[in-house]
């Protein structure tokens, strides 16, 4: 058994992978089958059904007086038209879970001391550092596309049950098979920088607390600030949500927790990356491991 197939395995067999799993399934479920449910056409309501209006004032006749008819809208899914926007929502969640689960993925190796008994079957230190960092961003990419997967399945059932299912064109299918490789290529990219930090740190929390306090920092600080704008604008956070989500095409690419293209997102992303790893790979690689 090769390091990156125990790996895999140690990643697969989490608690807190499967957890979180478990746990996304069944939030995808319950906010598919409400709406399922609870979904109906748009209807226009004959003015009888409308409660009374009291007039008794300006109405001494004391003839009834009913509100006039209204239309309701159409509450029913329509996955041609909403999955899109799901799908980006979901695309920034999985860049957090990705954190999460990175990060904890070496750094419960550190709290409970069972990277040392690893290293004493395989003591090439970078081996073992490289084969972590796959592991992780493999098996964040891989939860990321099976959620996405199944949470689109579950909109298109509840579209076709009690639903709206049309504009599924070979373009539709096209764009969203992109958006769940992005979500994928984020998550990836986002288990592959949390395992970097936290072998710095050797703490899960500390790598966590640096991400997510990262959001709300890209968001308060511009890029274009004179004093501070390049802490935000190379923040790795900003490259790891512009891959998640398309700055030129979600119609919002003015935003300021985005790069201005995609392109550049992904170059951000890539650099950090590697970065993170070769440093963290070459601290690891010199330090004390108890």
């Amino acid at each position: 058994m090769n390091q990156l197939d125990a790996d895999i395995r140690r990643f697969l067999a989490r608690r807190i992978v499967r957890g979180a799993m478990v746990l996304a399934l069944l939030i995808a479920v319950i906010a598919v089958t409400v709406p399922t449910v609870r979904g109906h056409a748009a209807r226009r309501t004959d003015a009888r059904e409308f409660s009374r209006i009291d007039t008794s004032v300006t109405n001494p006749s004391g003839i009834p007086v009913y509100s006039s008819a209204t239309s309701t809208r159409d509450t029913r899914i329509a996955v041609g038209q909403g999955l899109a926007g799901v799908y980006q929502g979901v695309a920034v969640a999985m860049v957090f879970v990705a954190l999460v689960l990175g990060a904890s993925f070496v750094g419960a190796e550190f709290y409970l001391g069972s990277l040392t008994s690893q290293l004493l079957y395989e003591p090439r230190r970078w081996r073992v550092h490289l084969s972590k960092a796959a592991t992780a961003a493999l098996g964040c990419a891989a939860f990321a596309a099976l959620f996405c997967v199944v949470l689109g399945g579950l909109i298109f059932v509840g579209s076709e049950v009690n639903g709206v299912v049309k504009g599924l064109d070979a373009s539709w299918w096209q764009h969203r098979a992109v958006q769940v490789g992005r979500a994928a290529g984020a998550s990836a990219a986002a288990g592959a920088l949390a395992h970097a930090v936290t072998v710095v740190m050797r703490r899960t929390s500390a790598a966590i607390v640096v991400f997510f306090v990262m959001y709300p920092i890209i968001g308060i600080i511009h890029p274009d600030n004179a004093h501070f704008g390049w802490i935000s604008r190379f923040a790795p956070l900003r490259g790891l949500l512009s891959v998640a989500i398309d700055p030129g095409g979600n119609g919002n690419g003015s935003t300021t927790i985005l790069t201005r293209t995609s392109a550049g997102g992904i170059a951000l992303t890539v650099v950090w990356v590697v970065v993170l790893i070769a440093a963290s790979g070459a601290l690891f690689s010199r330090s004390e491991v108890r």
